[in-house]
């Protein structure tokens, strides 16, 4: 996609950036040989840099709620690029991935008392499947991330 094909999709220039960004990090590995393909890899990098700009508020939003410090938000951030790459986290909404991922950010920093506001407030939702969420993310992730971020 070139900048009109963004333009006209409404892509914020912010989006583009950051698919861009993507699509560098993924060509400078070496990985991609086949030139015909680019274009799929283009649009594959910025459909998740679509999914990563719509999980921003809701992230800004519960790291506030938890009051976290700056290690907590560090790890939600690397929490959040990892639920991007795992297809069982589409199925919730973005709210709901962003709750869970301070959550678990905040336990991982030993903050255990401030994600119970993230916890009363996305229960206000109509939707309860954080606890779901919470469980799958158990499940694939369970001491990755503790390891990766320090």
């Amino acid at each position: 996609m070139n900048k009109q094909q963004c333009t006209a999709k409404e892509f914020q220039q912010e989006t583009i950036f950051l698919g861009v960004c993507l699509l560098d990090r993924f060509l400078s590995k070496g990985f991609f040989r086949i030139i015909r393909s680019l274009q799929i890899v283009g649009i594959a990098c910025l459909v998740l840099a679509t999914k990563i700009e719509e999980n921003q508020p809701y992230n800004r939003f519960f790291l506030k709620a938890a009051k976290a410090d700056a290690e907590v938000e560090k790890r939600a951030k690397y929490l959040a690029v990892l639920a991007l790459s795992d297809h069982e986290q589409l199925c919730y909404w973005p709210s709901t991935v962003a709750a869970g991922v301070v959550i678990m950010a905040s336990v991982d920093g030993n903050q255990h008392g401030s994600y119970n506001q993230v916890i009363e407030i996305h229960m206000r939702t109509k939707e309860n499947d954080l606890p779901e969420c919470m469980t799958v993310w158990l499940l694939l992730y369970n001491g990755i991330f503790i390891t990766s971020t320090k």
